[in-house]
């Protein structure tokens, strides 16, 4: 068992551990997946409290050095696995690695350059007007189609209250720089997407996890983290939830909204996997939104690149009239306005009704992945949702997500460890997401499930042996 050397020094005793901890890194003492001592044999090595040596390992995980799992420990963070993984960043795992890590609507080339095909001709009859034209004048037209997407959202509202934007990313930047100040709370569930705590670290504000079950954040846990954390807002993935893909149902939804009224609490919904929902229309598969419940305190955030396809980086935004003002200006402040071609090829989509067969295709290819990543993995250990485009595995206790995740990428497959996802990277889950929509055959997918399959069937310490 590794114990650190802490010298005389006039640095506080919890930031030389976490110093120790990195150099040791540094210097090969420590190395990926090593479990570190318990907070109470530490403290007693070296004679300091507990609470010390919390605030040190604190510190550790904040500068990205190790990670905890609950009733498991801490270890050190396999350096190797990085916690946002880029499709053109694969210095690490080689050209052909298969790339399961990227949530990324599945691809149909055919039906894409069939539907496509006609508008990029007719547009490029218009192309002095689209290009040309100042946004403002597009500005109205492309609202009232942003409200016929939303329309299956079962939003009812004005065309002025709907933003447009360069997708979730920046709608997300918008809504929060406009709203929360320096220090400011957000309560988002215990794991969360990383486009939230990466923007958080950015704005300097605070994320907040909120403790639930299958069902998603439970209200009572919401009560006690409004009264601890005084938050300015409510984020919420509730349909397909990344990475869990639980689906919140009616009645928490309902409880959840009722709270967020009750205590003066703006939510922003992000319900990108809506439209891939099997009943179309309002209310799809019998839920309410959170905007058809608090429409006078929720941001829904309605990108359509999930459904429609990645290039097409273009969300829908529907805004409580109380804040369109600072919103709008903030949306403005940060991407002045989203690609107009972009926004026309989008509106000619829906407009044209090839929308829905973008959709209706992306069902079928997805039904399809998912019956696949069912005969291959077991059953027993994969949360999923036949809308969604990822899984949620499960682990084997003998792993860790973070080793698990290492040892599928020295196979040439890329996969999420828990971590990724958690507020508190100490409420780490033994899992991981695999992205079934990223890789461009489902050829290439199955090879990378059986990988996956294969690596389960090991124990961590043979996983290094590659056959």
């Amino acid at each position: 068992m590794w114990f650190p050397t802490l010298q005389p020094s006039p640095t506080p005793r919890y930031l030389a551990l976490a110093e120790a901890i990195e150099t040791d890194i540094a210097g090969g003492r420590l190395k990926g997946g090593d479990q570190l001592p318990t907070h109470r044999d530490l403290a007693r090595q070296l004679k300091v409290t507990i609470g010390t040596i919390t605030r040190g390992y604190r510190e550790a995980q904040k500068r990205g050095l190790i990670t905890g799992e609950v009733g498991r420990g801490s270890f050190v963070r396999e350096q190797s696995a990085r916690s946002v993984r880029l499709t053109w960043d694969r210095e690490d795992a080689g050209s052909g690695a298969i790339e399961l890590s990227q949530n990324f609507p599945v691809p149909l080339p055919e039906i894409e350059q069939r539907v496509l095909a006609p508008i990029v001709r007719d547009l490029a009859g218009d192309m002095p007007s689209v290009i040309s034209a100042p946004w403002p004048a597009l500005l109205s037209h492309h609202q009232h189609i942003g409200l016929r997407w939303l329309e299956r959202y079962g939003v009812t509202a004005t065309p002025r209250r709907v933003l447009i934007s360069t997708g979730f990313q920046s709608a997300l930047w918008a809504i929060v720089s406009a709203l929360c100040n320096a220090g400011d709370a957000i309560l988002a569930d215990q794991l969360t997407t990383p486009g939230l705590l990466t923007l958080a670290g950015a704005l300097n504000v605070r994320v907040a996890g909120v403790a639930g079950d299958e069902h998603g954040m439970l209200p009572a846990a919401l009560e006690r983290a409004i009264d601890e954390h005084e938050p300015r807002l409510l984020y919420l993935t509730p349909t397909i939830h990344t990475p869990t893909t639980t689906v919140m149902p009616a009645a928490r939804r309902r409880d959840i909204a009722a709270i967020a009224a009750r205590r003066g609490l703006r939510i922003i919904e992000d319900d990108d996997n809506w439209p891939l929902l099997d009943d179309r229309g309002p209310g799809a598969a019998g839920l309410p939104t959170f905007t058809s419940l608090a429409d006078d305190r929720t941001f829904l955030i309605a990108d359509v690149s999930r459904a429609l396809g990645l290039g097409l980086r273009l969300s829908y935004v529907l805004c409580p009239e109380a804040s369109l003002d600072e919103t709008a200006g903030a949306l403005t402040g940060t991407t002045w306005m989203p690609a107009p071609m972009v926004a026309e090829i989008v509106a000619r989509l829906i407009e044209g009704g090839s929308a829905q067969t973008i959709i209706d295709a992306r069902r079928v290819e997805l039904a399809a992945r998912h019956a696949l990543a069912q005969l291959l993995l077991p059953a027993n250990r994969i949360d999923s949702h036949t809308a969604g485009h990822h899984l949620w595995l499960r682990l084997p206790e003998e792993w860790r997500s973070e080793s698990f995740a290492a040892a599928a990428q020295k196979r040439g497959v890329l996969v999420n460890a828990a971590a990724t996802f958690a507020v508190n990277r100490a409420m780490s889950p033994g899992a991981v997401r695999i992205c079934i929509g990223s890789p461009r055959t489902r050829e290439e997918l199955e090879r990378g499930l059986r990988i996956i399959a294969g690596l389960l069937a090991q124990r961590p310490d043979h996983a290094g042996m590659v056959v």
